[in-house]
């Protein structure tokens, strides 16, 4: 993944900018705060401000550092909440199928059945029906 990374200038210099924007947010938040750490966080901003308008080819490790540290959280992040989607979703509802004893795909075995095919009344066997398809 990290090596297909846009490493151009004109990436770099948005990089340096959103860096500086943000952290300027994020100290002006502190300064209403009144915190006194807004200020490391405004030189910093400053700092990446001026690299990506003056020499944006120096923001490549931040870069790819920033960009390593965001696809690991990705991965993270992704299997988090695929895991929380299946066990507060989709286990409670197959749970709640197999309590009421519903079959709503049809897999249950008939002992006496000839053929599980099932009967399709044709609606519309004009050929304009086969024009839109849904």
């Amino acid at each position: 993944m990290l090596k297909e990374l846009d490493l151009s200038n004109a990436n770099l210099k948005k990089f340096g900018r959103t860096m500086a924007f943000c952290l300027l947010v994020i100290g002006l938040v502190l300064l209403l705060r009144h915190k006194p750490l807004f200020i490391p966080l405004w030189a910093i901003g400053l700092i990446f401000f001026i690299l990506a308008q003056a020499r944006a080819i120096l923001l490549k490790p931040i870069y790819k550092i920033w960009m390593g540290l965001a696809f690991c959280l990705g991965w993270v992040n992704t299997r988090i909440i695929l895991m929380l989607v299946y066990y507060l979703v989709v286990t409670p509802i197959g749970l709640m199928m197999r309590l009421l004893k519903k079959d709503l795909l049809n897999l249950r075995l008939e002992k006496g059945a000839e053929t599980y095919w099932l009967k399709r009344e044709l609606k519309n066997s004009a050929k304009e029906s086969y024009e839109r398809i849904f």
